[in-house]
């Protein structure tokens, strides 16, 4: 008779669990234990890059319970709590910059610029701070135009130094 083996999850925990409750000294049942929970620790971190958080969150729990724990669980954890909190702050970045943006507050550190930045500086890649940036910037265009069609040379340099940084 076949001792039972581990295979590949979701059939693997009920695969190896089984064995592992009979026989608490099957190496084959805690080898593949660990195995599978190392793989759903993998998952984890693939879920993590992909900022799925709630599929990170699922496949790091899962790995918890197979592997028990550990330094690398912990570290995956500590790794999603962060990266939940700073998308969180991120959220709340973006919510600041739309509503300077529609409040007309363009400049200045709680300007739409300067959190739209702020938000990029975190997140390079972010659609929505990009796309605000653009808005930022074609309102900009256009008061530098008004201040050119009322010959305020003063204004639009100065404005457009506040672009230069």
């Amino acid at each position: 008779m076949r001792r039972a083996g581990c295979r590949a999850a979701p059939t693997a925990r009920v695969t190896c669990t089984k064995p592992r409750a009979r026989w608490t000294d099957n190496e084959q049942a805690l080898a593949g234990l660990q195995k599978v929970g190392n793989a759903e620790l993998g998952q984890a971190r693939a879920a993590l890059q992909r900022r799925d958080y709630s599929g990170a969150r699922t496949a790091l729990e899962e790995a918890r319970s197979l592997l028990g724990g550990g330094t690398q669980v912990q570290a995956v954890d500590d790794a999603l709590a962060k990266a939940v909190l700073h998308s969180a702050n991120l959220d709340v970045l973006i919510n600041q910059a739309r509503d300077a943006l529609a409040n007309g507050r363009i400049d200045g550190k709680d300007g739409a610029a300067a959190l739209f930045g702020k938000v990029l500086a975190g997140d390079p890649d972010n659609a929505v701070a990009r796309h605000g940036m653009d808005q930022v910037g074609d309102l900009l265009a256009q008061r530098i135009q008004t201040q050119l069609d009322n010959h305020d040379r003063s204004g639009a340099r100065q404005t457009l130094s506040s672009l230069a940084g």
